[in-house]
């Protein structure tokens, strides 16, 4: 079979060309080709065609072989580029050569035609398959790299001869809770991630043995100390020339919990089901009982037996058969019961007992095998207390019109069903006005529309809300915690809500007189400082203010930034405890003289430690002279163990202090400030903490004040 093949033909002869088609043919190709004779025609073909070979004479009246040659080697084709030539010499033909033509072929010797152009096709097919093969393994590469990077899970590539990590993914930091730093270079025994040797040597071995282990479950310790359950995958491969493990570590502990969580219910629910006091069965279509639980023994006396593949309609009183009846056809139909049914069923001794059903179709894999559960309760003794319910409900809604909290019903529109008498009393509004409205007539503005939002939220995720509100009028202001309850049927839908208010305005008063008094306290317990360090008067206080603005641009919220603001005008407090002639030195202080000074964070603590702040005051203060990398005290903490406030407050006390005066030096200004927290950054103080303190001072103009 002919091989189809694209010839561009650069060629002034027409019996020439006559004489290559047929040379082509005899040697089994089929040539779908084109002549040109000039450079112009040339650049048109190479631009307009994709050509297999390009076969070109050497010397021509209107164009050059040469010039053909160096027109492909300017537009970088990798056409093979063939003279075929009855006038050129041996070095003209080196030179073509060197210029980047495949071959030369004599007209004379046509016959070595074909077999240089299959050469020549076999070539390019080689090296386009060798480049496809490059791209491939690239992207297999990239593919692995990425999926290295990105994993979940943990990925890590340890030596063989000694178990140290050679790399790790972000997946092995986030489960094993360790810093890239404290993994590199140290191997998993010594880190202690295994739980013992021997579930180590479980794993290894068979690793060496058959080269690769898939999933094993094995107990992990974190860098936290907690145990976490995972499947282990490992296998060996070479990495310049050095052996390597590379493992992957799914962290199962969550799917572990899940499963125990499920059998733990499944157990649960078997317990419910033998135990439960509500008689709870399955029947098929036509009434046929196909399970019933042990409920059925307890309160009927008969065995399950006695029921089992019976229809239960043999159970029901004669007068109630055609409501057993009607309720197997509606549930048939709706596919379930709209409201709960009741039956008297005879038990062991002939007694007729009260019991309320509700039933469900039941979903099934099987659509020929239809089946409706239910739960029968039975009432027998609630019908015969019927009285004494009723008097229980008067006497407990007398109760819930005596209660002080103001407590109300609605529906899930949000329209008031009910009301206590309280409730009533608090508006001023007669009941019969609100039921049926929502309260836009008789509530405040903004306490109505609070009503809404909680109301609509409510009903959407059908979870309790608690929230507080607050009531202004121009003579008082109240202040109230709300409850609201969703009310559900069967199904879990919301039908609608109870609301209870209660007045807190004396709990929030007493709230603000302690805060208030706490407030006096800081503020006195701050002075105490300044009147035994006159030297940094005022340094709290500006650092304080530093500290405050950094946090809040830092987006802490409202009750961290108290926290923030409390800890940075006492974080001085532990200075009581040095001697002042030390605190204001005009000289260099003593090795002692300074070991001293630094017992201060510790002081404080101590001070701070027993008054029952809302707030960490005791370890933001403890904390505030340590440092990222270690190097500060008391605690020699680092990094994220130490807390943000403490951070912030590091800070703004750096900043304040070189640019206060002091007994042993005047004030280095705010730039010299400045450049200590940026030229520490990430080393001794917090990245983004110094970025948020630069943009204050730099972009948005903050002055330190006095």
């Amino acid at each position: 079979m002919a091989v189809s093949i694209r010839v561009l033909i650069v060629e002034d002869m027409e019996d020439d060309v006559i004489l290559l088609i047929r040379a082509l043919k005899q040697d089994g190709y089929e040539p779908d080709y084109e002549v040109v004779d000039n450079g112009e025609d040339f650049a048109k073909a190479l631009q307009s065609g994709d050509w297999d070979v390009i076969l070109s004479d050497y010397s021509m009246l209107r164009y050059s072989g040469l010039e053909a040659l160096e027109k492909c080697s300017d537009m970088d084709l990798s056409i093979p580029f063939i003279f075929v030539s009855g006038t050129i010499g041996e070095e003209v033909a080196v030179e073509a050569m060197r210029a980047g033509a495949r071959d030369y072929i004599m007209k004379s010797s046509l016959q070595r035609l074909g077999p240089v152009i299959e050469r020549e096709l076999k070539e390019i097919a080689f090296k386009r398959h060798h480049r496809e093969s490059s791209r491939a393994l690239q992207k297999s590469e990239e593919k692995f790299a990425k999926a290295f990077r990105t994993s979940a899970d943990a990925i890590a590539i340890a030596k063989a001869c000694n178990g140290e990590f050679v790399d790790i993914n972000e997946g092995f930091l986030r489960i094993f809770g360790y810093a890239r730093e404290d993994i590199i270079g140290h191997s998993s025994r010594a880190l202690n991630i295994w739980r013992s040797d021997e579930e180590r040597d479980a794993f290894v071995k068979p690793l060496i043995e058959k080269g690769v282990v898939r999933d094993r479950e094995v107990q992990f310790g974190t860098k936290t100390g907690k145990v976490i359950t995972a499947l282990l995958s490992g296998e060996f491969l070479d990495i310049g020339g050095e052996q390597c493990i590379l493992t992957f570590t799914k962290d199962i502990t969550e799917r572990k919990e899940a499963v125990r969580a499920l059998e733990e219910s499944e157990s649960r629910l078997r317990n419910i089901l033998e135990n439960a006091n509500q008689i709870i069965f399955t029947v098929d279509s036509d009434g046929n009982v196909t399970f019933i639980s042990p409920a059925w023994e307890r309160i009927m006396g008969h065995r399950n037996s006695d029921i089992l593949n019976k229809n239960f309609l043999e159970f029901v009183h004669p007068e109630d058969l055609e409501t057993g009846i009607i309720v197997l056809e509606s549930i048939k139909e709706k596919g379930t019961l709209s409201e709960p049914v009741v039956l008297r069923m005879e038990n062991v001794t002939g007694e007729w007992r009260w019991l309320r059903v509700v039933g469900s179709a039941l979903d099934s894999s099987d659509p020929g095998m239809i089946q409706y559960g239910g739960i029968a309760e039975d009432i027998t003794e609630t019908k015969r207390s019927e009285d004494e319910l009723r008097e229980t409900y008067i006497r407990l809604n007398t109760l819930l019109e005596a209660i002080p909290d103001l407590v109300y019903m609605k529906d899930r529109n949000g329209n008031f069903l009910e009301v206590n008498r309280a409730y009533e009393e608090a508006t001023g509004v007669p009941r019969d006005q609100m039921i049926g409205s929502r309260g836009e007539t008789f509530l405040p503005e903004q306490t109505f529309r609070l009503n809404v939002e909680t109301d609509r939220e409510l009903v959407e995720t059908g979870r309790i809300l608690q929230f507080e509100d607050v009531f202004e009028t121009p003579e008082n202001t109240s202040y109230h915690s709300i409850t609201k309850v969703p009310l559900k049927d069967g199904n879990g839908y919301v039908t609608g809500i109870v609301g209870i208010t209660t007045d807190i305005t004396t709990i929030r008063q007493a709230e603000q007189r302690y805060r208030s008094a706490l407030e006096g306290t800081i503020q006195t317990m701050s002075k105490i400082v300044e009147l035994r360090d006159p030297y940094t008067a005022g340094h709290q206080h500006r650092a304080s203010r530093l500290a405050v603005e950094i946090a809040k641009e830092m987006n802490l919220d409202p009750e961290r930034i108290e926290g923030v603001r409390v800890a940075s005008l006492l974080y001085e407090i532990g200075k009581i405890n040095v001697p002042s002639e030390i605190l204001n030195k005009p000289g260099k202080i003593t090795e002692m003289e300074y070991e001293l000074i630094q017992s201060h964070p510790q002081s404080a603590y101590e001070i701070l430690k027993n008054i029952d702040f809302p707030w960490p005051v005791a370890d933001i203060i403890y904390q505030h002279h340590e440092k990222m990398d270690g190097s500060g005290y008391p605690g020699r903490l680092r990094g994220e163990e130490i807390l943000l406030e403490a951070k912030i407050l590091a800070v703004a006390d750096v900043v304040e202090a070189i640019c206060s005066h002091r007994p042993y030096r005047g004030s280095l200004g705010i730039e010299k400030a400045l450049e200590e927290i940026e030229s520490k950054a990430g080393i001794l103080y917090d990245e983004k903490v110094v970025a948020v303190c630069l943009n204050l001072f730099r972009e948005k103009g903050f002055i330190l004040g006095n």
